[in-house]
């Protein structure tokens, strides 16, 4: 994947990020995230986007935002976790900040700290429903097509 592909998906998904974040819960939101992760997998861009997506949703911290992080993780937080293992030690600080601050700790918040920590340990057993087959399957495609690897876009969420 080129950069010449992958910018102006990048700016348009952005955009869109952007204006789904501000707007509230949303299947668009999954979907735009999820687009990202899998740019990410394909090494189209770098983990530095991931983490800036990572501080955006803990910004507002609803719910809809727990189920966008919950799949980031499920997802793409092993390999995060491989490429900068600093950053997600500061989302974990962050996350422990916001957890302290609730009065009432919901199910669905408990379940994003367990899966959090199993990414922060290394621990793929104890993520919930962790299938990475289908991404495996995805870049073996792509290796065998693209005979090159590019070079991921080294871009942060303000660049876009």
């Amino acid at each position: 994947i080129g950069a010449e592909f992958v910018s102006p998906l990048l700016e348009e998904l952005a955009g869109k990020f952007r204006s789904e974040l501000g707007a509230g819960a949303g299947k668009v939101l999954n979907n735009i995230v999820s687009m990202i992760c899998f740019l990410y997998s394909l090494k189209g861009v770098s983990c530095v986007l991931i983490f800036d997506i990572i501080r955006a949703l803990l910004g507002s911290f609803t719910v809809a935002d727990l189920e966008v992080l919950l799949y980031i993780f499920k997802s793409v937080g092993v390999d995060i976790r491989k490429d900068d293992p600093q950053a997600l030690k500061d989302i974990v600080n962050i996350v422990n900040d916001k957890g302290s601050k609730l009065k009432e700790k919901s199910s669905r918040f408990t379940w994003f700290v367990d899966t959090l920590t199993a990414v922060k340990n290394n621990n793929v057993n104890k993520i919930p429903n962790y299938d990475k087959s289908d991404i495996v399957d995805i870049q073996k495609a792509f290796k065998a097509t693209v005979k090159a690897n590019p070079p991921n876009l080294q871009v942060t969420l303000a660049d876009l």
